[in-house]
Formats: structure tokens, C-alpha cells, sequence
């Protein structure tokens, strides 16, 4: 008698377990993002991000810190600057899928995004933003809002590798609309306070996204063809690759986000 109802004991615990189990499967495939599935001429893209550390480096420790500063009277802000990548949620990286040629009128594109980026006592609120213009060949520039929750009236500019600039200027306690002509890739600053830095894309004949390193950048209606994939996250290396996009295909991506990527010195 006792057999039995230990063996029923077991069997009903291995059940249980098989239960816990199965909901643990379905907790995480309903938590994991679902996709459309590519139809008609057009592919698409599925970019998965994997912030990995240098083999033999582990992850950042914290600092116990008192005040403004850390136990060995280091400063706090200025240590930020250095501090080591947190892989496992690095934020604002931006995915630009660019053509060889000019996007065809029938494939539907999103729309021009307004970037948007707050400046308080602390800073900018972000590294990196992306902001698009309208197709390649229409009027107009892309725009990106600036929150100037300063005191003061700020003026900022930004240039990128090809000569291409803007500036804009914004009221203390304002909400104020920045226009850029160019595409390309700017460094942001500011003639008030020379600390700040920020990274803008601005992108028109191309796909873009912009996100962290624990989501995938998907893209969809791709025209098929040959194409570039550029993965910038902040303060690492560029990742890239070139895919051919075919119809009705999905083509899937590993980009390793990591200081491995840095070119070594001879």
C-alpha cells in the first residue's frame, strides 16, 4: 500500500512539474514578438542584436557610491563617462538598411519620423537619434524635436563627413522644432554647455530603426535585391553585412554588438 502511494505521489509531482513546465513554455512564446509572415514580391529583414562582452571580461561591477562620489573620492559624473558597457541594455541603437539605388514608388515605406531629444541639467536624455526625411527627391528636410527643460536658451549645431550641418536654437523652458537638410550621420553639440554630445542619423533612402539591444530591428515590405545592413550602437564598433533580399523570404541577422569588432593594431 505504501508502494502505491508513493508511486502516485511520484507520478502526481512529475506531473505537476510537467505542468509548471508547460506554462513556462507558454509564458515564453507568448512573451517572445510575433512577425507577419512575407508575402507578395517583397521580402523582409529580421536583425537580432547580441551585446556580447570581450572573451575574458565580465560585466560591469557597480561602484558603492556616497554623495557625488565613489569610495576612492572619484567623481561620479566624470566616471560615467568611462564606465563599461552594460550589454545587456544598451540603448538607442539604430539599424539602416541602405540600397544600391533609389526606393521604387510602389513599396510603402513608413513615414518621416520626428526624432525626439530633452536636454535637462543632466544632459541629453539620449546618445543616439534617428529622425527621416520624406522620398529621395521631394523637398523638405527631416526634423527632430529638441525639450529644453534649461533655464536658459540653448543653441545648438551638428555637422556630419560631408560638409552637411544645421543649427537651432531653442527657448528655456521650450519645446522648439530642429530642421536638417542632409542626410548622414551628425555629432550634435552645444555652444552653452561644451560637455554635451549626441549622435544623429538622418536617413532617406533607406529603412531605419532605432531601439535596444534586447529587441530585433524588423523590416518589412523589403524590395528584393542586394542591400547593405549597418548596426550602430553607442561607443562600440560598427556592425555591418551585405544580404540579397528575395521575395517572399524573411532573412534573419545575428549582429554581434561588442568591442571585438575593433580593428587591431598591427
Amino acid at each position: 500500500m505504501k508502494r502505491r502511494i508513493g508511486a502516485r505521489s511520484v507520478s502526481e509531482g512529475a506531473c505537476a512539474i510537467l505542468a509548471l513546465l508547460a506554462i513556462s513554455v507558454l509564458t515564453a512564446c507568448s512573451s517572445a514578438p510575433t512577425y507577419p509572415q512575407p508575402q507578395g514580391s517583397n521580402g523582409q529583414i529580421l536583425v537580432q542584436l547580441q551585446g556580447e562582452p570581450k572573451e575574458g571580461v565580465g560585466k560591469a561591477s557597480m561602484r558603492e557610491v556616497q554623495d557625488e562620489y565613489s569610495r576612492h573620492r572619484e567623481s561620479v559624473e566624470k566616471g560615467k563617462a568611462f564606465e563599461r558597457v552594460d550589454y545587456d541594455d544598451l540603448k538607442d541603437v539604430v539599424v539602416i538598411v541602405q540600397f544600391p539605388g533609389p526606393i521604387l514608388s510602389d513599396v510603402p515605406l513608413p513615414p518621416p519620423a520626428a526624432g525626439e531629444l530633452e536636454l535637462d541639467d543632466d544632459g541629453f536624455n539620449r546618445v543616439q537619434l534617428l529622425a527621416r526625411k520624406n522620398r529621395p527627391g521631394h523637398k523638405g528636410s527631416a526634423t527632430f524635436t529638441l525639450q529644453n527643460l534649461r533655464d536658459t536658451t540653448v543653441h545648438i549645431y551638428g555637422f556630419n563627413e560631408t560638409d552637411g550641418s544645421f543649427e537651432g536654437e531653442v527657448s528655456a523652458n521650450s519645446l522648439g522644432t530642429i530642421k536638417v537638410r542632409d542626410p548622414g550621420r551628425y555629432d550634435i553639440y552645444c555652444d552653452e554647455d561644451e560637455t554635451l554630445h549626441c549622435v544623429l542619423f538622418v536617413t532617406e533612402n533607406s529603412y531605419a530603426w532605432i531601439g535596444s539591444s534586447d529587441d530585433d530591428a524588423f523590416f518589412n515590405h523589403v524590395p528584393p535585391g542586394s542591400c547593405e545592413i549597418h548596426v550602430f550602437p553607442p561607443r562600440l564598433p560598427e556592425w555591418s553585412k551585405t544580404i540579397n533580399v528575395k521575395a517572399g523570404k524573411r532573412e534573419t541577422l545575428k549582429a554581434e554588438l561588442t568591442v571585438n569588432n575593433l580593428p587591431k593594431a598591427e
